[in-house]
């Protein structure tokens, strides 16, 4: 049966005269049980390394799915309208913000969507009329700078990052 440190509750190899980890000098007796004080403080260490192991794991799970697996980001900015069936704007720009909102950077010109949410790979653009949200698969190219939106019988949008 091993020896267990009074102090700290460390195993104790065989012929120590100092506990190898609180440096308390050891007893010699025949045969020392691990002291309940020592188990408790023991549990107590294993379980303040649990909860941090599972309070880290938490945090990266968050920034990965916060940050990585969300595409705002890439949406964020000003984007000059390429192709727009039915624009005759040339020049048009919508400005996407990081709380969802869209705008148009055009004057006179009256945007039909005023939000927009990422779901599922699709961003939705929500009517400014009405309670409705229409939904396009996208995809970045040319390194982010360009988008294409795309729907089932529905013109491309296509966009190209302003700057």
């Amino acid at each position: 049966m091993p020896k267990y440190c009074m102090s700290c509750g460390a195993e104790l190899p065989e012929g120590t005269q100092f506990c190898t980890g609180c440096g308390t000098k050891v007893e010699q007796t025949p045969q020392q049980p691990m002291p309940i004080q020592a188990l408790k403080k023991s549990k107590t260490k294993l379980i303040a390394i649990i909860a941090i192991i599972v309070v880290a794991i938490i945090v990266v799970a968050v920034l990965f799915l916060v940050v990585l697996g969300n595409d705002t980001s890439k949406f964020t900015g000003t984007w000059t309208v390429e192709y727009l069936v039915g624009s005759t704007n040339p020049n048009l720009e919508w400005t996407f913000n990081q709380n969802g909102t869209l705008k148009s950077e055009q004057p006179g010109y009256n945007p039909i969507w005023s939000s927009y949410e990422l779901s599922g790979g699709r961003v939705c653009f929500k009517s400014n009329e009405y309670t409705y949200y229409h939904c396009y698969d996208y995809e970045f190219s040319d390194n982010g700078n360009k988008l294409t939106l795309s729907a089932r019988g529905i013109d491309s949008i296509i966009l190209s990052r302003k700057g």
